[in-house]
């Protein structure tokens, strides 16, 4: 995680709306896992008035993620 004065010259998004399907190629983007139990999910979309309806299926195709990982732990139970 980056600190929040940073995020918007790093990303290029302000705080809020960092979107995860246009960062810099240099910056990865991981996906969590908890987030597969959703039909649909709603990620920011550019900035933090904006998201967009997605499928986990579909934020993942789109965003080119890395992979899938478990920050959220705990969230099962």
């Amino acid at each position: 995680m980056i600190q929040r004065d940073q995020v918007e010259a790093i990303t290029g998004f302000a705080p809020g709306g960092v979107c995860p399907f246009n960062v810099p190629k240099e910056i990865p983007v991981w996906l969590d896992v908890s987030m597969k139990r959703f039909e649909y999910v709603h990620p920011a979309g550019g900035n933090s008035f904006t998201s967009v309806k997605l499928t986990p299926s579909e934020l993942e195709e789109v965003s080119g993620a890395t992979g899938w990982c478990d920050v959220c732990k705990g969230w099962e139970e």
